[in-house]
């Protein structure tokens, strides 16, 4: 065995020390840096854009429901082989960058878990202000689910897009957040 080895497990050569252990978290284990957020972010970009479709399909299907119940919603909403998510991974890195510097606070906070109030204000930012934005406008429900293939688009010109979308979401945020950050 190495010299160093008995060291290297909390035990000092020579000397019957151990290092206790309380079950305590170091206080780096409830912080969250800038580079752990844009992980997290790019990790989740898959899952919250498909929760974003999902959600715009549901409520594509509720209002079809509503309009005629005995109609039923198109095929290929639930073709999840037709699912194309290229168009929406620019404008929703660009919409995670402007929430970083807008929104996110590194700073560590005594009295509360610092990753958990980031991690779960990203949550609510994207509940709140990004899926229920979307969802609240008809238009934009069906940009959302013709942008991701799961309806046939309505025309070549189509009156709005997805980038602009997140840009709308982007301009509510610096009027809402830019002030309180400068």
């Amino acid at each position: 065995m190495h010299p160093l080895a008995p060291s290297q497990f909390g035990v000092a050569s020579g000397h019957p020390v151990y290092f206790r252990t309380t079950g305590q978290l170091h206080l780096s284990d409830a912080t969250i840096s800038l580079d752990e957020m844009i992980f997290h972010q790019k990790r989740s970009t898959e899952s919250d854009v498909k929760e974003l479709i999902w959600l715009c399909r549901e409520r594509y299907c509720y209002a079809t429901e509503l309009m005629d119940p005995s109609a039923n919603p198109p095929d290929s909403l639930f073709d999840r082989s037709a699912l194309d998510l290229s168009e929406f991974y620019l404008p929703w890195a660009e919409l995670c960058s402007h929430y970083r510097r807008l929104i996110f606070e590194p700073q560590i906070d005594l009295f509360e878990d610092q990753r958990c109030r980031e991690l779960r204000k990203w949550g609510d930012f994207l509940e709140k202000e990004c899926f229920a934005r979307i969802m609240g406008r008809p238009d934009w429900t069906r940009c959302v689910l013709e942008t991701a293939g799961l309806l046939p688009l309505r025309s070549a010109d189509r009156d709005v897009y997805v980038e602009e979308l997140f840009e709308a979401i982007i301009e509510k945020m610096e009027k809402r957040f830019g002030e309180e950050s400068e």
